[in-house]
């Protein structure tokens, strides 16, 4: 992670993975260092149950304190919660284009998956709202801002 972390310094991208990241038991998440993901502007920790337990986020963290710091927006994902929606489809289906970020790391190609939104949905971006009162968010493909596309 630390790898594609400096390798996308200065680009805007996003970070999913289940559970908690920064935690010390990747049972529980995913193992990384603030200055492994340092660079992303949103991290989404994706909490699915298993085996009748939910994973708890990073909230309250030393952790989560240096991402709000970094004003790094965290976004909790409770796939199994009713009224939440995870597109495991595009997520699984799209391509795959850690070879071209960087070819060094391209044999984790089955742990880590990174996606060219714009690549893959002519030309849309990602967009992310979040609403830190109500702790809910929304995330869907449109233009970028001011493109002009319809």
């Amino acid at each position: 992670m630390g790898q594609l972390n400096k390798r996308l310094a200065g680009h805007r991208y996003a970070l999913m993975g289940p559970g908690r990241w920064g935690s010390n038991d990747i049972n529980l998440g995913v193992r990384v260092s603030y200055s492994d993901i340092n660079n992303t502007r949103l991290l989404v920790e994706i909490a699915f149950a298993r085996d009748g337990y939910t994973p708890e986020v990073s909230y309250g963290t030393h952790f989560f304190q240096d991402l709000v710091e970094a004003d790094i927006a965290i976004m909790p994902l409770y796939p199994d919660t009713k009224g939440s929606r995870l597109n495991e489809t595009f997520l699984l289906g799209s391509r795959n284009a850690i070879a071209d970020i960087d070819p060094t790391i391209a044999g984790l190609a089955d742990v880590i998956r990174v996606i060219n939104v714009p690549s893959v949905r002519d030309g849309l971006l990602l967009h992310v709202f979040l609403d830190g009162e109500s702790q809910k968010g929304m995330g869907m493909f449109a233009p970028a801002s001011g493109s002009g596309q319809k």
